[in-house]
């Protein structure tokens, strides 16, 4: 479950791209102790699940299904996302 509310203006640092569709590495200023790899968090309000962390950047993949239904599709390196992490509970 997420707030609706920005935390943070992360940046398209890598896009890596397949039939099985997107690996994205996105920088941001979160404490990186949280999200942890399995968490949860929205990237311009898409839900994902946080696969990789390394230093202040996390990796997230994208489905082909999930690519078709939103505006991820079209991101690229250097693009700036919204951020928002999943409410702990």
């Amino acid at each position: 479950m997420f707030t609706g509310l920005v935390e943070d203006l992360g940046e398209i640092i890598q896009v890596e791209g397949g039939t099985a569709g997107f690996s994205m590495v996105i920088a941001s200023h979160f404490d990186l102790a949280f999200p942890d790899i399995g968490s949860s968090i929205a990237v311009d309000g898409v839900c994902l699940t946080v696969v990789g962390i390394n230093k202040n950047r996390f990796t997230v993949d994208i489905s082909p299904e999930t690519l078709k239904k939103t505006t991820l599709q079209w991101k690229k390196k250097g693009d700036q996302v919204n951020l928002e992490r999943a409410l702990q509970v």
